[in-house]
């Protein structure tokens, strides 16, 4: 079978097969072209993404030319690609920062070396044209797509230093920490952070904080916890 250099060619398209594929160099640039373009369906954007993660785990594919894929995924908007997307690239930063730290038994909190430098900006490229999308607050007609998907992308422009997102993340804290703490008990509390989001949002502050914000949140964890023990011990 004979096809034009820039047809993208696809191996096990469906992730139906229970195997990795590995591309050669020269049948990647139609396909990262294709991905670009938002022309190749979900499923396989996802498997892509996990086969290449998978190969450059084993030493079968440089990371190099994982990084390259990534950045076709500019904008993506599928929570299901960003899932492993995000896990890939924390794995790259685990590693970036494992290899920053100096040998002995000290933690050393070093300064972003340049590759982490370069990795947050990637996280920046990749996450930014979806933050702007879906905004940092819930929204009503968000589809079940988007609530899922809104604290990925919070978490990874956090991680990469945004400072509209760790900006906004700390102003809901305060708001959420205000209302918990002051609310006289009966009241609807109100400015609550959304289910969805504080878990990220709590990781944001406590990444981004001091002893202060530690102590605030373990204040309203506790808080939570007694009065969870009280409801569902009560008859």
């Amino acid at each position: 079978m004979s096809v034009a250099a820039d047809t993208p060619v696809r191996i096990n398209p469906g992730a139906v097969g229970f195997f990795r594929v590995c591309y050669h160099p020269t049948m990647l640039p139609p396909i990262l072209s294709a991905l670009s373009q938002h022309q190749i369906p979900e499923r396989d954007r996802l498997n892509l993404l996990d086969d290449h993660f998978a190969l450059a785990r084993a030493g079968q594919c440089p990371l190099k030319t994982v990084l390259d894929l990534t950045r076709a995924y500019t904008g993506e908007d599928s929570y299901s690609v960003w899932s492993v997307l995000a896990q890939g690239l924390g794995s790259v930063r685990v590693l970036l920062q494992e290899m920053a730290y100096k040998a002995g038994d000290e933690v050393v909190f070093s300064e972003l070396s340049p590759e982490e430098v370069g990795l947050n900006n990637l996280y920046t490229q990749l996450a930014l044209p979806v933050y702007e999308k879906l905004g940092f607050d819930p929204k009503p007609e968000d589809s079940n797509n988007d609530s899922l998907l809104r604290p990925i992308i919070l978490g990874v422009l956090g991680r990469a230093r945004h400072p509209d997102v760790i900006a906004k993340a700390r102003k809901a804290f305060d708001a959420h920490y205000a209302s918990v703490m002051e609310t006289p008990e009966g009241q609807p509390q109100e400015k609550l952070i959304s289910p969805d989001l504080r878990t990220t949002i709590y990781s944001l502050c406590l990444r981004n904080g001091g002893a202060e914000v530690f102590q605030r949140l373990l204040t309203v964890s506790l808080h939570f916890a007694f009065l969870s023990l009280f409801l569902f011990s009560s008859p």
